[in-house]
């Protein structure tokens, strides 16, 4: 494999590990009109995105994501 490749591969793995960390809270997000985005992901840290209404805000972490959906109501 060339370094381009694990590089794409390592990638790939990472957004995996989010895409399953955050299937629940999006998911509840979307049930309370949300929209979440993974805007970057590098070297293990990421970005989020959350919107709804035409506004939106920037989240930090995972951490960040999982609090702003108790804020909005969830359980």
């Amino acid at each position: 494999m060339s370094a381009a490749s694990d590089d794409y591969a390592a990638g790939r793995a990472e957004i995996e590990q989010h895409d399953k960390r955050l299937s629940t809270p999006r998911a509840e997000l979307a049930r309370r009109g949300y929209e979440l985005h993974v805007v970057a992901i590098s070297n293990g840290s990421s970005a989020f995105l959350i919107a709804r209404w035409g506004r939106s805000r920037e989240l930090p972490d995972v951490a960040a994501v999982e609090s702003f959906l108790h804020q909005a109501g969830a359980r």
